[in-house]
């Protein structure tokens, strides 16, 4: 995913749900008090300095209208040396113009990149040096269920997506936005399809295709059509054993286990529906391409039905 669009898509999650603010403070271990409600305030910085600033996005919590702590969001995919200059006045602006604490929260998900948002800046005052509160992947919460709030799914899929095991969390997001609908749901999806490297995006297309839209594998399109035109069920079966054949391989190339000959030639040989639905579910967790395939291995408690 391009840089600048990434920057742009998580910006975006804050200003359309400011309450991911205070969770993901929070989770990363800013203690807060109680608050009524929260509201995004504009982030432009020019009230009280002469130079225009503008902060990525500023969440102000209240109680009955009075403000309790400020909350400035900064999404930080890079190094960059103005921003030791720039954060602390993010800060000390929005605390003056809000009479109240106000802390600075850099969203970095990767850790070298948060490494470097945490080194304390020197301000010159002594004995007071300034350090951002960093929230890495770790800060966001895993996300496995579509009814969740869209846009904390998604926030999740962008931070943990790429992860062993994103696939959850990826499917529940593009879940979440489906059911949103319109289209702020079909722009979160894009979202979501754009952040994945080519192995998780892989993965995906593989148990999606396998559990959501079977019809999308060329080789489970051709045994389908093929059946269809000999109007035999065996041409039905075929294509349903060589789509998920195929859609083991990949599943298995994507984790990065390897498949020898002798095991792509035994998936691609197989016609045992059950048999096939009982290796995908494995290869999910496999330590190895042979493990996933070992039929004397307990099935897994969410083997495919």
């Amino acid at each position: 995913m391009v840089a600048s669009l990434l920057h742009e898509a998580l910006v975006e999650l804050f200003q359309r749900n400011p309450r991911l603010a205070p969770l993901v403070a929070a989770a990363g271990g800013l203690a807060l008090p109680a608050y009524d409600e929260v509201h995004l305030h504009p982030g432009e910085l020019t009230e009280l300095v002469p130079v225009g600033y503008r902060a990525d996005a500023v969440v102000l919590l209240t109680t009955r209208g009075k403000a309790r702590h400020a909350l400035l969001v900064e999404v930080q995919l890079g190094d960059d040396g103005d921003k030791r200059f720039s954060w602390p006045l993010y800060q000390a602006a929005t605390r003056a113009r809000h009479r109240c604490p106000a802390t600075l929260c850099v969203l970095a998900l990767e850790p070298d990149v948060g490494r470097w948002c945490a080194e304390p800046i020197d301000t010159g005052q002594p004995d007071s040096p300034f350090v951002p509160l960093v929230l890495g992947a770790g800060a966001v919460p895993l996300v496995r269920d579509p009814t969740a709030d869209p846009h904390l799914a998604t926030l999740s899929a962008l931070a943990h997506g790429n992860e062993p095991g994103g696939h959850e969390v990826v499917l529940a997001a593009l879940g979440a936005a489906e059911r949103l609908g319109g289209d702020e749901g079909a722009m979160l999806q894009q979202i979501i399809w754009a952040s994945l490297g080519e192995a998780a995006r892989r993965a995906l297309e593989a148990m999606m295709d396998y559990e959501k839209v079977k019809a999308i594998s060329p080789f489970y399109r051709e045994g389908l059509e093929r059946g269809q035109r000999e109007g035999k069920a065996e041409g039905l079966r075929e294509g349903e054993a060589r789509g998920k054949a195929a859609a083991l391989v990949a599943v298995l190339a994507a984790r990065g286990l390897e498949v020898d000959g002798e095991t792509r030639a035994r998936i691609e040989g197989c016609v045992d529906v059950a048999r096939l639905d009982r290796w995908l579910a494995r290869a999910l967790r496999a330590a190895s391409a042979r493990e996933a395939l070992d039929d004397d291995a307990p099935a897994p408690d969410d083997a495919p039905a």
